[in-house]
């Protein structure tokens, strides 16, 4: 249903993943359940929450999360963004090094809805 435009990779350090969770039921509490699991990582030591907003992606109710998890000696800046189309939840993380946050904010850019 997504797809993905390529991006060139200004530094080596930058990232993305995309995370597919096929939902049992078509609710509107799914977003919320999906969202607990990135909530829950938030008591981890190694991860400091920044901030956590409603938003649209790709026309879809969304939460944004943007945190950042430390990891020898290094820090990693992340955004996250998860919604759901349809009966499926849909997670986009992307990350990089803490310097390159306005990088790391353009790639969730680059995502298009292949219907348009």
């Amino acid at each position: 249903m997504f797809s993905r435009c390529d991006h060139q990779q200004d530094q080596l350090a930058l990232k993305s993943a995309i995370i597919r969770t096929v939902l049992k039921t078509n609710s509107k509490s799914e977003l919320d359940e999906l969202c607990a699991g990135i909530r829950d990582s938030f008591s981890d030591p190694a991860v400091k929450k920044i901030s956590e907003a409603e938003t649209k992606f790709l026309n879809h109710k969304a939460r944004r999360f943007t945190y950042e998890v430390n990891q020898g000696g290094q820090t990693i800046y992340n955004e996250a963004v998860v919604f759901v189309a349809g009966k499926t939840g849909w997670t986009i993380v992307c990350l990089g090094r803490a310097d390159q946050k306005d990088e790391v904010r353009r790639i969730l850019t680059f995502y298009r809805d292949k219907k348009l």
